[in-house]
């Protein structure tokens, strides 16, 4: 692959993850939504494939966009708290511990063991031991983090840090994020109702299984 190619490649995966990073780990709001409109992702989306999951997405996360009306904002915060708060068992929890860990619980080992992965690179969550460390918006956040560093070693023509960071990046899929994000991309799928949820978690699943397939080549 070309460098201009790797790099174009390497810049689509950041902002996706990113953008991915955003719906899950924060609340909706009309900014937000908005810029995602003003530069139409969902219309001229970076990749092209048959997946049923990306043309899932991308049709449910189309329509939301047509039918968005500024009042819904509340709707989907609403659905937000729902979905990954609740007032007693969270219907979707994002935390990978409540997935992995022998009790099911929060700020488990899983939870210390995510918090090392990030302190490789100098990183700490901004609300330590309010939202724990292992969400799963940190840790697409965490990805994306390490996909910009990954492009400054390919920019700046360093191949050792590059493939460092590839390595890290298949070791921390590998050990964390893909152990439990299909536990929790089917629960979203069975309880979300809005377009915009279910839409985003087809996308989300996409993503993954490129980006896992991509690193591996």
């Amino acid at each position: 692959m070309q460098n201009s190619s790797l790099n174009e490649l390497l810049e689509n995966y950041q902002v996706l993850f990113s953008y991915l990073s955003e719906v899950f780990l924060n609340e909706p709001d009309e900014e937000f939504i908005q810029h995602i409109i003003d530069n139409e992702l969902y219309f001229s989306f970076p990749f092209h494939s048959d997946n049923s999951d990306l043309q899932k997405g991308l049709s449910l996360l189309k329509n939301f966009v047509l039918q968005w009306e500024k009042p819904q904002v509340y709707a989907l915060r609403d659905e937000y708290f729902r979905l990954f708060h609740g007032t007693g068992k969270m219907l979707v929890p994002p935390y990978e511990s409540v997935y992995l860990s022998n009790e099911h619980l929060l700020f488990e080992k899983e939870t210390i063991a995510v918090r090392e992965f990030y302190a490789r690179y100098g990183l700490k969550i901004d609300q330590l031991n309010i939202i724990p460390d292992d969400h799963i918006g940190y840790q697409l956040l965490f990805i994306a983090w390490l996909l910009k560093k990954a492009l400054e070693a390919s920019r700046q023509n360093e191949p050792g840090d590059f493939q460092h960071i590839l390595k890290d990046l298949r070791e921390f899929l590998k050990s964390h994020l893909l152990k439990w994000s299909d536990s929790f991309l089917d629960l979203l799928e069975e309880h979300a109702a809005s377009f915009y949820y279910r839409g985003n978690g087809n996308l989300l699943k996409f993503i993954l299984t490129e980006f896992k397939k991509d690193l591996e080549s």
